[in-house]
């Protein structure tokens, strides 16, 4: 499913893999008496510092989101099987993107703090063609609710991860006791290590030894390819880090005040206060 949303376009859904896909999906569904959860982060990942990987972001308008588009093709070829419903965790725009660079980092030739906040000011000042509208969630939730219908977009906020209100809104949401999902009773008081970011991230390493190896691809005038490798350790030994600057923080707050502000109308809410609104 998710390669189909990363490498087709959204006209694959009306193709015969495309259908045979759609058909698939819904026994699955049958299966489990229409009580099925997707979960995969994959279908709505933005490649922010590495296009390539999603090359359908190049080029986008900063108000497209190419795969609510997926999500509406998928829906028309699936006319009469089902309802999809979509919920999504939301996170504060700095820290969702401090998390992406880490976690793209493996794939960046020369990762570390300085390309970071020279990526960001970059994806804030070319929005159009960079797909940053992805953190425009006041449109992103238009852009659903065409595709879905407003009745069936849900969103969620990962800053409300331990509290109960947020689990609350799940088993509303899905029909599933809190026990399904696989996360710690509340009641431990066990902070989810993927909620609070600390205010650093580790940049992903590929090797064991400290260094990023990156499989470069031969050119036409090369018979083999090679491994480039980069040192990623700081002058500790340590593997490198990212922090948000206080300058980052202000422009990427700045950029999405007034989005946010809409978005807590459209949902008739509070945003949580770590989204500035």
């Amino acid at each position: 499913m998710a390669d189909a949303f990363r490498l087709h376009g959204p006209d694959f859904w009306s193709t015969s893999d495309g259908k045979a896909l759609i058909d698939d999906t819904w026994k699955i569904v049958s299966k489990y008496n229409g009580r099925f959860v997707h979960s995969h982060e994959g279908l709505s990942l933005p490649y922010f510092f590495n296009p390539p990987k999603q090359p359908r972001f190049i080029g986008v308008n900063s108000d497209q989101f190419p795969f609510t588009v997926h999500l509406k093709s998928f829906c028309a070829s699936s006319l009469g099987k089902g309802k999809v419903t979509v919920i999504m965790t939301l996170r504060n725009q700095a820290e969702f993107l401090a998390s992406l660079y880490a976690q793209q980092a493996n794939t960046i030739m020369g990762s570390g703090q300085q390309n970071f906040s020279d990526s960001v000011n970059s994806l804030l000042s070319d929005r159009s063609t960079k797909g940053s509208g992805f953190l425009e969630y006041d449109k992103l939730f238009d852009s659903l609710c065409d595709a879905v219908g407003s009745e069936n977009v849900h969103f969620l906020f990962l800053e409300e991860l331990n509290t109960d209100e947020y689990w609350i809104a799940l088993r509303r949401v899905t029909g599933y006791d809190r026990g399904n999902f696989s996360i710690r009773d509340i009641s431990t008081e066990r902070e989810n290590v993927r909620s609070l970011a600390g205010g650093t991230w580790k940049l992903r390493q590929a090797a064991e030894d400290g260094r990023k190896e990156i499989l470069s691809r031969p050119s036409s005038h090369s018979s083999t390819s090679f491994l480039r490798k980069e040192l990623l350790e700081d002058k500790q030994g340590s593997c490198c880090t990212i922090c948000l600057t206080s300058e980052l923080i202000e422009k990427i707050q700045e950029r999405f005040s007034a989005s946010n502000q809409r978005l807590s109308k459209l949902l008739g809410r509070s945003l949580p206060s770590q989204m500035w609104s």
